[in-house]
């Protein structure tokens, strides 16, 4: 898809890491992400001011919103626990049905699995308290 390197840089921040993990070292991603960047286009003789340190942290805080709907997403699907993840993509059949249909009893089955069931309790309950609660 076309959309902002940041909308990519935060889903995949959200997907990859706990709620802890980003408090304690989401900046130092972000400018590990700038630094490589920068590098990279440096590298191919791209201007590396294309967009600047400052812009891609700003950025990031527009799209941080649509990168955590994109995990909790994303996660419900990649987080499943094997036996049922196995099931789904043992054909294409079953994983049409699954993406097409309701989802909701292998969901629910998954949430008995207490990594499933905390990463995306994590998710959706960051994303109440940081855009439905939050004044």
């Amino acid at each position: 898809r076309y959309s902002a390197p940041s909308m990519d840089l935060a889903t995949f921040i959200y997907v990859c890491s706990t709620r802890e993990f980003r408090r304690l070292h989401q900046n130092a991603i972000l400018n590990s992400y700038c630094d490589v960047l920068e590098s990279e286009l440096t590298l191919n003789q791209v201007d590396a001011k294309i967009l600047t340190r400052d812009e891609i942290f700003k950025s990031f805080e527009e799209y941080r919103v649509a990168g955590l709907i994109e995990a909790a997403l994303f996660c419900h699907l990649i987080l499943l626990p094997n036996e049922l993840a196995a099931n789904i993509m043992q054909s294409s059949e079953e994983y049409e049905k699954f993406i097409s249909q309701c989802r909701a009893e292998k969901c629910f089955k998954a949430f008995e699995e207490e990594y499933y069931r905390e990463r995306m309790t994590e998710l959706l309950t960051e994303l109440v308290d940081e855009y439905v609660l939050k004044e």
